[in-house]
C-alpha cells in the first residue's frame, strides 16, 4: 500500500501539469492532496488522475477560491460523513483498504481547536490522518514556540 500526501499550494495555477505528471509517475494507491481547489484546474487535476486509474475521487464542493482537501484512490473507497466540522473545507475521509483514511487542510490559528475537536471523535482502530495541519510558520519553528492548540 502506497500513499502520497502533497500540498499543491493555492490549487496548483499553472503548475497543474507538472503536479499531475508527478502525482502519476508515483504510481500511489491513494493520495491525499491539500490546497486543491473545485476550479478548472481542479478539474484538470480529477480528470488526470481518473485516467491513471484514480477511479474515486472525493473532495468537498466549495468556492472555486477555497482550499480543501481532496482524497483520490484506485480501489473502492467510500466518503466518510464528517459533519460534525466547524467548517466544509477542512476534512475528507474515506474507508478504503480497511482503514479510515482522513485527509486534512486546517484552518490557521485557534480555528482549528474545532478540527482537532472532530478528529477526536473519531479516535480508534484503523485510522489514519494525513494533510496539511497548519501547525506552525517557518520563521517561527524554533525550540520554546508556541503554536495555537500544542496541547
Amino acid at each position: 500500500m502506497k500513499i502520497l500526501a502533497l500540498n499543491i499550494r493555492q490549487g496548483g495555477g499553472t503548475r497543474i501539469d507538472s503536479i499531475c505528471s508527478y502525482l502519476i509517475a508515483r504510481d500511489c494507491d491513494a493520495l491525499v492532496i491539500s490546497e486543491f481547489r473545485r476550479n478548472a484546474r481542479g478539474d484538470q487535476l480529477i480528470e488526470a488522475l481518473r485516467q491513471a486509474g484514480f477511479s474515486h475521487v472525493h473532495h468537498n464542493n466549495t468556492d472555486s477560491k477555497q482550499n480543501t482537501v481532496m482524497v483520490a484512490t484506485k480501489q473502492s473507497s467510500t466518503l466518510l460523513d464528517i459533519n460534525s466540522c466547524t467548517n466544509e473545507w477542512s476534512l475528507v475521509g474515506v474507508t478504503w483498504a480497511g482503514l479510515r483514511l482522513v485527509g486534512t487542510y486546517f484552518p490557521q490559528r485557534k480555528d482549528k481547536a474545532g478540527v482537532f475537536s472532530t478528529i477526536g471523535t473519531m479516535l480508534g482502530s484503523n485510522l489514519l490522518v494525513i494533510g496539511d495541519f497548519n501547525t506552525g510558520f517557518n520563521s517561527l519553528d524554533t525550540e520554546g514556540a508556541k503554536f495555537h492548540c500544542a496541547d
